[in-house]
């Protein structure tokens, strides 16, 4: 089954965090098909907010350096 997958999308934290995190699970699934990966036409919508909760949720479960390569691989 194919479906259109939107020009522009903002992602939950969530997704960012679980998809990193664990390889087998549909949030990684969802940054596989909107390019967290390897470049695609899809553009994600960004905000200091959703960086910020990022970092901050990174640092508690894991380190602040593992939240820094996040936010770095959104900017790529």
């Amino acid at each position: 089954m194919s479906y259109d997958i939107p020009q522009r999308l903002f992602l939950d934290t969530n997704i960012y965090i679980i998809g990193v995190a664990n390889q087998n699970s549909y949030e990684r699934k969802i940054l596989e098909s909107v390019g967290f990966l390897q470049p695609s036409s899809v553009e994600a919508i960004v905000s200091e907010e959703l960086l910020d909760q990022i970092l901050r949720l990174s640092k508690r479960l894991y380190n602040k350096d593992w939240g820094s390569q996040i936010v770095a691989r959104i900017w790529q």
